[in-house]
């Protein structure tokens, strides 16, 4: 029942190994949100950005935290989430939250709603999330840190470990999770088809022109 990348397999699609360790080594910076580089550290203009990254990929590494491990098995979707913009990042996230809560009956005018109830209906996050992940939000911070927490541990379990220290990137810094306040290692076991089918429907919603 555990969600763990290494055992999915069959995820390449049409990713080469040479584009996915380009990926791990140095696209996850580039793609990473603009708050990662709000610091000491600063991204340089773009035409010199890949050549500097490729000279100082061993400071950047660990400056990141980002561990000297090999990747897993090409994963498409953890290089679409990379190649979307800051708001639709933020979609996949509130996608989640209303998908695993759905409202029933959505108003025929909410055609994410009707989306997401139909989602919902197929997958029955309620019968194998715990009630533990409630999506509730603990602050006036509705659309960001607090309000995301479970979404993002829900993407951490489907991606595993492995690929967590890059996937955060990919996020605001100071939101659950960060480097700088690093959230426990999720522990529940989740339906991995059923997680995995969840995250990829809403990368794909979420990339889609509407």
């Amino acid at each position: 029942m555990t969600t763990q990348a290494q055992k999915q397999g069959g995820e390449s699609g049409d990713i080469t190994p040479l584009a996915w360790l380009t990926w791990w080594a140095e696209d996850c910076l580039l793609q990473a949100d603009p708050s990662w580089w709000n610091g000491k550290v600063r991204l340089p203009d773009s035409p010199q950005r890949r050549d500097w990254l490729h000279v100082n990929a061993e400071q950047l590494h660990r400056h990141f935290s980002l561990p000297s491990v090999l990747p897993p098995d090409p994963l498409a979707s953890l290089m679409q989430i990379g190649t979307l913009d800051t708001a639709q990042r933020e979609t996949v996230l509130r996608l989640m939250a209303r998908v695993c809560q759905p409202v029933r009956n959505p108003d025929r005018s909410d055609a994410e709603g009707i989306w997401c109830e139909r989602l919902a209906k197929a997958l029955r996050p309620g019968l194998w999330l715990q009630s533990a992940v409630t999506f509730s939000v603990s602050s006036s911070l509705a659309s960001s840190a607090a309000g995301y927490q479970d979404a993002l541990t829900l993407l951490r379990i489907r991606y595993g470990e492995t690929c967590w220290p890059r996937l955060r990137l990919l996020f605001p810094r100071d939101w659950p999770g960060d480097g700088e306040h690093p959230c426990d290692t999720p522990t529940m076991s989740l339906p991995a088809a059923r997680l995995n089918a969840l995250c990829d429907a809403l990368i794909w919603k979420a990339s889609t022109p509407t």
